[in-house]
């Protein structure tokens, strides 16, 4: 009897389970999406892609690679795609996507002038990226004839430059020291010219004499002290220009040779918001604009110029965004980016802010930005970091997105435009919009790619070695492109 219980209860068992399995199986085939299988072409591309990073594979590399077709939803090749990497000006197309989006992609810059019932004038600066030294005279000579127009040649009160939010912003955190007098690095600051940066010229004059010193766009602001000579040996010529990253101060040291042409040499201004008072005192002053009061700094709540006690006389605009985009992703300028930075948070709410509005605005479009940390706009920053994941989701972002068009035409193209004219391969002429980024010890490229079937595909190629100026990359990043653009049946599934 006990062997007949035992029987029925192992059969029922069975019964039971079979059905349950059926169950479950009817219901994973109605709720499950389609599974896609990769094509044998893709099987074969994964292996090639893992024997070229095969040798990099090491403890001492850190590496993550995602490739994905926008044509069907189907990850071509990923390798420690999710580990947050340092992206290096990778950042900009984070830091780009995010304008055309909080912006908007017809947003431009508007430096606006009001007077108070006090004549005082008021610049509110706007961190107009695009006043240049080409345009500072024809900028000034427009501004003053509209006070001479709107008051007087005299401003019998102070003129104030209007920093908004910018002016408690500290952009630099995680960027070299030694590096902070290069023109790569300069300072944002809510009114800049000439990207922050100047040029000093040194002409030479009698032999054992000091060579004359000229600062440009504007000789003033600076203190500079002239340990250099001129010299009657070609050989001895070796011009050094030291900047103090404290002050505006260079030391000129060295020996430049009497017959020499003027020497060159350009560099980021240390306090660029001193600088630029200096330069729009000096600029009017050459308008023959006399202000009593002279040249300062203010911070102003916006809602403040509603007070009837200010009106607003005339406005300054800039290019449209999509020219400073295409300046930025083309040739990787960081000045500008960090520009955008700080001008998102400043329209959103304030621009220390902007890496929190940059992340709301991700995750109300459903990107994971749970690997993003942001120090700044351009990448500068190695604590900056972000996925390979993350880059390419924003590039399929915005491949549907309708500022698609110009987001695509602002990359760099390979053989043709901007960073990307390294890539001499004529196969891949044209195939590639991309971004790449470098700093010590971080490489990256991410974009769009188009193989030889016509398949748009998004990557991002990370690769991070500390202290590490990775040289090798483009070689090896050439590899990896020459296989994704001879791909065929890149969106084929079984």
């Amino acid at each position: 009897m006990k062997r007949f219980f035992s029987f029925l209860i192992i059969f029922f068992a069975f019964i039971f389970s079979i059905s349950s399995f059926w169950h479950l199986e009817q219901e994973s085939d109605r709720d499950s999406p389609e599974i896609n299988f990769p094509s044998p072409e893709i099987i074969a591309l994964r292996t090639r892609i893992d024997n070229i990073l095969e040798p990099y594979l090491t403890k001492d590399y850190q590496i993550g690679l995602k490739v994905i077709s926008l044509t069907t939803p189907q990850v071509l090749y990923s390798y420690n795609d999710e580990q947050p990497l340092t992206p290096a000006s990778n950042l900009k197309l984070i830091t780009t996507s995010a304008a055309y989006n909080l912006l908007g992609s017809n947003f431009i810059w508007q430096t606006d002038i009001y007077a108070d019932d006090d004549n005082n004038i008021y610049l509110q600066a706007s961190g107009d990226p695009t006043f240049t030294a080409k345009g500072l005279e024809s900028l000034f000579k427009a501004m003053a004839d509209s006070l001479r127009y709107y008051r007087s040649s005299r401003i019998r009160g102070n003129f104030y430059v209007d920093q908004g939010s910018f002016h408690d912003s500290a952009i630099g955190y995680g960027w070299r020291t030694s590096n902070l007098s290069n023109t790569y690095s300069s300072k944002p600051t809510a009114l800049a010219f000439e990207e922050n940066c100047a040029q000093v010229v040194i002409k030479p004059t009698k032999i054992n004499s000091p060579p004359v010193i000229e600062i440009f766009p504007v000789d003033t602001g600076f203190e500079i002290v002239n340990k250099s000579l001129t010299t009657p040996w070609k050989k001895e010529q070796n011009i050094i220009v030291a900047v103090d990253s404290l002050a505006n101060k260079l030391v000129i040291s060295g020996r430049i040779w009497e017959k020499s042409k003027p020497q060159w040499r350009s560099f980021a201004v240390q306090k660029p918001d001193l600088y630029a008072l200096s330069i729009v005192g000096k600029k009017l002053q050459e308008q023959k604009m006399i202000i009593e009061g002279g040249v300062h700094y203010t911070s102003l709540r916006e809602e403040a110029y509603q007070d009837r006690k200010y009106q607003k006389l005339f406005t300054i605009q800039s290019g449209c965004l999509q020219e400073v985009i295409s300046e930025i992703n083309q040739k990787s300028n960081n000045f500008m980016a960090n520009q955008l930075y700080l001008t998102i948070g400043q329209k959103v709410g304030l621009a220390p802010q902007s890496h929190i509005y940059i992340k709301q605005f991700l995750t109300q479009n459903k990107i994971d930005s749970t690997s993003l940390t942001m120090y700044d706009g351009s990448g500068l920053s190695r604590y900056n970091q972000c996925s390979p994941d993350l880059l390419v989701q924003i590039l399929k972002f915005m491949a549907n997105s309708p500022d698609f068009t110009g987001f695509y035409q602002s990359l760099a193209v390979t053989g043709t435009t901007g960073t990307l004219k390294a890539f001499k391969n004529p196969l891949l002429a044209n195939k590639v919009h991309a971004k790449t980024g470098y700093i010590i010890g971080a490489r990256a490229l991410s974009g769009y790619l188009m193989t030889q079937d016509g398949n748009l595909l998004a990557f991002s190629f990370m690769i991070n070695k500390e202290k590490s100026q990775l040289n090798n990359f483009y070689d090896l990043a050439e590899q990896i492109l020459l296989e994704l653009v001879l791909l065929e049946k890149a969106t084929q599934v079984y």
